[in-house]
């Protein structure tokens, strides 16, 4: 069964997660007390229990497949991040703890908080946002009227378009960070798929299908924005403009679209970081582009020292290339003392694998200082 990030593989959970954790997850799902599952649960070895998994009840290993691959799929390095947040809002010990454990723990002891770490992850695995920055800083509150009033005013812009009209919104507000996400989807694609479980042919439903997800930031006036379509990307923000702010034209203006500029990565090497924000190390890891305006040749090149060096010996004038897509990689220090790499992808369609963490927030915020990260009248200069 796939989850999110990462498949959930029966055997490896089993073998993986803690026995005592395990005993309190199968009773909540139904497994009752005579069953050989918790026998096997005290042998020596993993094939037993294994095997007495794939021997319960059919209906209560449904329950435990679902069960099992959400767990899992929040113990993923992704996942982890955010477990960490709510463990510590909590009070959680979580040093020393493997993620899967942790996870587990989650589930069992602190539902609401693994149902908020599921749902970052899930808003977090979206990639390549669009931004707006609306007139000023602006605040509101996502009543129940104002988010029955949202999904009717998308429905009347979709009506006729093939989208269905079942549309379904999942928001929730971040007090610590300030932040209002939303995720739209639409119910009317939820089909039966068939995939082997155990060699065996199982039909279950699809999950429902992503139209769009928005991230939005009072305290900045800005807005984050994801859909698989552009009209269906123009057609969320402006109905969320309308009906939240009650302005439809809130990001309207004309340089609300926030533009990466790659040109500024030709020449900038030294990369200033305040001491709070506890960055090690900046650098330039990776570009694709072209080698000048006029040569349609393209490169991609990954860069371990000197960038300039690195591209000179490919015969690449650095003032004359056309940097298409670049990577930076970000050097954090832990509060244990060690260090973790966070690479992040910019691209010339003004896209980036930025999601709403608080270490992307922090390089976001670093990307606008260095003149990275820009608005569209911003620009104009420095393409002249």
């Amino acid at each position: 069964m796939k989850g999110i990030l990462r498949e959930f593989r029966p055997k490896a959970f089993l073998r993986q997660i803690d026995k005592s954790l395990l005993q309190e997850l199968v009773k909540t799902m139904g497994v009752p007390d005579d069953s050989e599952f918790y026998q096997a649960l005290e042998q020596e070895g993993h094939k037993a229990l294994y095997d007495q998994y794939v021997a319960l009840p059919s209906e209560i290993k449904g329950k435990c497949d679902i069960c099992f691959t959400q767990i899992n799929d929040l113990a993923c390095d992704e996942g982890l991040e955010n477990m960490i947040l709510i463990a510590d809002s909590l009070g959680i010990p979580r040093h020393d703890v493997l993620p899967l454990n942790l996870s587990a723990t989650l589930y069992l002891n602190h539902p609401m908080g693994f149902t908020m770490a599921r749902r970052r992850l899930r808003l977090n695995h979206l990639k390549g946002y669009s931004e707006y920055l609306g007139k000023s800083p602006k605040n509101s509150i996502m009543t129940e009227e104002k988010e029955f009033e949202l999904k009717q005013a998308i429905l009347g812009h979709i009506k006729g378009k093939e989208l269905g009209e079942n549309i379904h919104t999942e928001t929730d507000f971040d007090e610590e960070h300030g932040t209002l996400t939303m995720v739209i989807t639409n119910e009317d694609y939820l089909r039966p798929i068939k995939e082997f479980q155990q060699g065996i042919l199982s039909e279950m439903p699809r999950r429902p299908i992503f139209e769009s997800t928005l991230i939005y930031f009072p305290k900045e006036g800005k807005l984050k924005i994801k859909a698989k379509r552009k009209d269906f990307e123009d057609i969320t923000r402006q109905c969320f403009a309308a009906v939240y702010l009650e302005d439809a034209y809130f990001f309207e203006q004309e340089n609300s679209k926030i533009i990466l500029n790659l040109h500024r990565l030709k020449t900038l090497r030294q990369f200033e970081t305040n001491p709070i924000d506890k960055i090690v190390n900046v650098a330039i890891v990776g570009f694709r582009g072209k080698v000048s305006p006029t040569n349609k040749t393209t490169f991609e090149l990954r860069f371990t020292g000197d960038v300039e060096e690195t591209l000179r010996a490919r015969n690449i004038d650095p003032n004359l290339m056309v940097i298409q897509k670049a990577w930076i990689q970000f050097t954090f220090l832990q509060d244990n003392g060690r260090t973790k790499n966070r690479t992040i992808t910019l691209s010339q369609t003004n896209t980036t694998n930025l999601n709403d963490t608080q270490v992307d927030c922090c390089i976001e915020k670093n990307l606008f200082q260095w003149g990275i990260m820009i608005g569209k009248q911003q620009l104009l200069p420095l393409l002249v």
